[in-house]
């Protein structure tokens, strides 16, 4: 962690330069527990957000710090996505390498469910069906407590099924099925329509994979 002070002027967050750390640690408290919280509970979490607000048009030093995120594994579907679009342009150099990044994955997200024994193609089968079940359960998570993560493409979209990218996401206030809380998201990635990214994304990662399954 590096920390010092910084000039800030970034009207497009409209927030102080504390904004994404300390929006992401609330989030990680309070997300678990917003479904089964009492109303003014959630109130408070959405007040305490709220609460680093700033004037978006005034510069001013503040106290900041440069901060790693660790989580058990950061490969995306994009990392997956990128080396099946080379296996299958390319040739055995390309889909080693697509093997490789499958295995990783296998490896550092789905041990629990994997069976290093069995060939890859059934490996990889296995994984496809239960990136599936996480990937549905994420999503229907998300709306069950009024979450939009904002830019739910496949460079943020974790081949683990967990939330990725806290920069743009926002919790819905009153019900707007096109609500984002990013503006760069469009409506494409909006609050509703979260469950077509996601299909999107579980269909990039199919496709990406595909050239390990031969004829299964």
């Amino acid at each position: 962690v590096v920390s010092g002070e910084e000039t800030v002027d970034r009207p497009w967050y409209k927030t102080d330069a504390k904004r994404p750390v300390v929006n992401e640690e609330l989030l990680l408290e309070v997300a678990p527990h917003l479904a089964e919280a009492p109303q003014e509970l959630k109130q408070m979490a959405i007040a305490q957000l709220r609460s680093q607000l700033r004037n978006p048009d005034k510069l001013q030093t503040e106290k900041c710090a440069i901060t790693c995120r660790v989580a058990p594994s950061f490969t995306r579907v994009g990392h997956i996505e990128l080396h099946g679009r080379r296996a299958r342009k390319g040739g055995a150099a390309e889909k080693q390498q697509l093997e490789l990044i499958v295995k990783h994955a296998l490896m550092r997200e789905y041990s629990d469910v994997d069976d290093v024994n069995a060939a890859l193609e059934q490996r990889v089968l296995r994984m496809v069906h239960e990136f599936a079940k996480r990937i549905s359960k994420l999503v229907a998570d998300w709306l069950r407590v009024g979450y939009c993560q904002g830019n739910f493409n496949s460079d943020n979209c974790l081949v683990a099924g967990r939330t990725m990218d806290y920069g743009p996401f926002g919790f819905i206030e009153k019900y707007d099925p096109l609500w984002n809380m990013w503006v760069g998201g469009g409506e494409h990635f909006a609050f509703m329509n979260q469950p077509k990214a996601a299909h999107k994304n579980f269909f990039s990662f199919v496709k990406a994979v595909a050239p390990l399954l031969g004829e299964a």
